[in-house]
């Protein structure tokens, strides 16, 4: 369907001035289906994004207890004794110069207790 808008000049002659072969633009129907589209691939890409993240920083914690792990034994080796509590380990800026580690997705520190095999056991930290 041709939609035509006219114009009436001096002469009482008409004149086609809209013919929507010639028109430019995009109409509200086709903004609203680009819309429509860009609203079902954020439904589905932000939760994948936010469970990444999470993922992420569970692994990191892992990570940690991985070296806080290796630093108990590097005390092991040093002193000739495992430590009694974890801040003896955690808390040495010979270990760690930066701080004691800290668990990515609490932001708490790790619990001082060490297990009987002297380690810090991935499934005691749990989220």
């Amino acid at each position: 369907m041709e939609y035509a808008i006219v114009r009436i000049n001096r002469k009482g002659g008409t004149k086609n001035v809209y013919n929507k072969k010639y028109r430019s633009g995009v109409t509200l129907i086709e903004l609203l289906i680009v819309v429509l589209i860009l609203a079902a691939l954020s439904a589905i890409a932000i939760p994948r994004i936010s469970q990444s993240a999470t993922n992420a920083k569970a692994e990191a914690c892992k990570t940690n207890i991985a070296v806080l792990n290796s630093a108990i034994e590097r005390y092991y080796v040093t002193n000739g004794a495992f430590p009694t509590m974890l801040n003896a380990v955690s808390n040495d800026l010979n270990y760690f110069p930066d701080g004691p580690p800290r668990c990515p997705v609490t932001k708490a520190p790790y619990p001082n207790g060490l297990t009987s095999d002297e380690r810090i056991q991935i499934g005691s930290h749990a989220h």
